[in-house]
């Protein structure tokens, strides 16, 4: 289905690869970007034009640290900090889940999937979400 964010419409690459996170988060996002970084790197040495985006789920006292937190798994992701009206609108265009953790003050409970956006025409398309990890992208035409 398209996706009708107006938040992909300045890039130009063919594949995008979405996680939800939120700065700091070592149970769920740490393990997940560093399989990321591994992918990644595993599709640039094929030559198939893919970005990476971190959408944060918390507020940030500086909107930059999501962006410095993402960069620390590999330095071509993109970290993006939204306002909460785009954040609310981009999580439920997504089917995003995320709340405060119960009993762990700053912790944030969130789905923790990789979706992949794949460009046609000057639109993106949601072409497959990742639920189980370790995230198996197969480099082919089956996914990217």
């Amino acid at each position: 289905r398209e996706i009708k964010s107006t938040l992909f419409d300045s890039y130009n690459e063919k594949n995008i690869l979405v996680f939800f996170g939120y700065v700091g988060c070592v149970d769920i996002c740490t393990p997940r970007l560093e399989e990321l970084s591994l992918i990644y790197e595993k599709l640039k040495k094929a030559k198939i034009e893919t970005h990476v985006v971190f959408i944060n789920l918390s507020k940030l006292e500086d909107p930059e640290l999501a962006d410095l937190f993402v960069k620390s798994f590999h330095k071509d992701f993109e970290g993006i900090y939204l306002k909460k009206s785009e954040l609310n609108y981009v999580k439920k265009e997504f089917n995003v889940y995320s709340a405060p953790a119960l009993g762990r003050s700053g912790d944030i409970d969130h789905t923790a999937f990789l979706y992949l956006l794949k460009k046609n025409d000057s639109k993106y398309y949601l072409n497959k979400i990742y639920t189980k990890t370790p995230f198996h992208i197969s480099i082919n035409d089956n996914d990217i």
